[in-house]
């Protein structure tokens, strides 16, 4: 997973994962900073996998460059490692039991980190940046270039629609394997229970990428939250 993401940021991602003592080396400097600190201490504390959170250190390291996201897979890979690895963090905070865990959390991450890049579509265009997958854009005849050009083209609507429409699937396939994550670390998994509200804005007629905002009010927000706790996803 790690090498994936490495060119020049790998360097970067392995100074951040060692300055946080996840690796066992400079724990003096870790154990003075008091986020990081705290971190170790909830590692420890809680026996979280430390790999865990070097792949999530660095994943996030591609968001440092303007690379184009090549394939489905690479994307899926990326969102295991920052959206996935959270939440199955998270999940062995609350849960000792961790049966079911990791399927769940790769299907929930993954329909949420799809999610979330559809709604920062816009931002990352303007910033030269491309989380969407050239080997999609591709079936759909559209370039890198003319993603990001502010222009909402046909092909990319049906290439942004086709990347929803698996953010759904893996929200399914979620449900599913809800049912046999231990009851304690469902609260984890909450957070993919907006992927339905963003998702159906998107849906809406006239929608644009590059000009419609894609917000929800926050007594919404609130109120799914509160609804998936007691009855589910």
């Amino acid at each position: 997973m790690g090498s994936m993401f490495k060119n020049p940021s790998g360097d970067y991602a392995g100074r951040l994962i060692e300055a946080a003592g996840l690796k066992g080396t400079r724990a003096g400097e870790a154990a003075a900073n008091p986020v990081a600190a705290a971190l170790l201490d909830t590692v420890e504390r809680r026996s979280l996998a430390r790999h865990l959170l070097s792949e999530l250190v660095d994943g996030r390291s591609f968001d440092l460059y303007d690379d184009p996201m090549p394939t489905l897979a690479v994307l899926e890979a990326y969102v295991d490692a920052t959206s996935g690895e959270l939440i199955r963090l998270a999940a062995s905070v609350l849960a000792r039991r961790r049966s079911g865990v990791v399927d769940a959390a790769t299907h929930a991450g993954r329909a949420y980190g799809f999610t979330g890049l559809l709604r920062a579509f816009a931002l990352h265009a303007s910033r030269g940046q491309l989380y969407l997958p050239l080997d999609l854009l591709g079936r759909h005849g559209v370039t890198r270039n003319e993603a990001i050009t502010g222009n909402a083209t046909p092909g990319l609507l049906a290439a942004l629609a086709e990347l929803r429409a698996l953010a759904r699937q893996h929200l399914d396939a979620a449900r599913v394997h809800l049912k046999s994550v231990p009851p304690e670390a469902v609260p984890a998994f909450l957070p993919a229970a907006m992927v339905p509200l963003y998702l159906s804005r998107m849906e809406q007629f006239g929608y644009d990428p590059f000009r419609t905002q894609i917000e929800i009010p926050q007594w919404r927000r609130q109120w799914t939250l509160w609804r998936a706790a007691r009855r589910g996803i």
